[in-house]
């Protein structure tokens, strides 16, 4: 089937990602078409593009992928002067695929050949990828970066409850409030990595620990101090103990770390935010010529 004539593209492409060779299939304005393995090297795709561009005789074409992000796309991106992108929906090729193509015989079409039929024959229902401006996408790759990195103190967090359960239970529980990934918690743990040194302190030094933790309320350390009181330790086994204490002291730091590329990250949104606001005010304010 040939590319209709009012179609704006000299070739339409379809471009199975994968993550050592692409899948492309590529059909021309006239008919022909090729499909090829191209290796995920960011030199054997852009020798490949340049390949392409010379045939089309530097014309717009279209390229539908399965992506948003990634380098593949962050690769094609920097050729929107003469590429249409079009990132398609999983679930939308795999309903393509379902609908036209039920049977899953040896001959049906490749996802790079789907691909490239679903933009060839329903352009009208897709839509090209546009730019947002740069410090749109900036701010938008830093708080990609924060949640991932939320993300991961939660899983090390649970990790940490995990291991102290087993050997030092009475630190999550006095903690339940505010969580292991707090200051008070991650320092607590760090003065006092088991229940048999935590018995060792005066209730003084533990009810000074916690004035200087900016956690004042005296009913709060009374019962803090009576769960320290009351606490049975789950073993004595050093060869159970000491092996734990090492897994929990490794997400403690972890823990630590990410915490502090957290307040890192949270001050790099900050900024961009900041500079996305004052772009924004400065392009409206801009737009407004005074009438001499």
């Amino acid at each position: 089937m040939n590319i209709p004539s009012q179609f704006p593209y000299r070739a339409t492409v379809g471009l199975d990602w994968a993550d050592q060779k692409h899948d492309v299939f590529v059909r021309f304005a006239n008919g022909d078409s090729y499909r090829r393995k191209i290796d995920s090297r960011p030199e054997a795709i852009q020798e490949w593009l340049l390949e392409l561009r010379s045939t089309c005789a530097e014309a717009t074409i279209a390229i539908a992928l399965e992506q948003r992000r990634g380098a593949l796309f962050y690769h094609l991106c920097t050729h929107l002067s003469w590429i249409d992108l079009y990132p398609i929906n999983p679930h939308s090729l795999a309903s393509f695929r379902q609908t036209f193509f039920s049977s899953r015989a040896k001959d049906d079409p490749v996802d790079s050949q789907l691909l490239e039929e679903l933009l060839r024959t329903h352009p009208e229902r897709l839509r090209s990828y546009q730019p947002e401006p740069t410090a749109e996408r900036k701010l938008d790759q830093y708080c990609r970066h924060r949640r991932s990195l939320r993300d991961l103190a939660t899983k090390t967090e649970l990790k940490l409850i995990s291991t102290l359960k087993q050997y030092f239970p009475l630190a999550v529980n006095l903690f339940a409030d505010v969580g292991l990934k707090s200051e008070i918690a991650l320092n607590f743990l760090s003065r006092w990595p088991t229940l048999e040194e935590l018995h060792r302190a005066k209730a003084q030094t533990v009810r000074s620990f916690f004035y200087a933790h900016n956690s004042r309320s005296q009913s709060l350390i009374e019962k803090r101090l009576q769960l320290i009181a009351q606490a049975h330790p789950v073993t004595d086994d050093l060869a159970l103990i000491e092996p734990l204490v090492l897994t929990s002291d490794h997400k403690y730091l972890r823990i630590c770390d990410l915490c502090k590329e957290l307040e890192i990250s949270a001050a790099r949104c900050v900024i961009a935010t900041e500079r996305e606001r004052q772009a924004k005010t400065d392009a409206l304010f801009g737009a407004f010529v005074p009438v001499n």
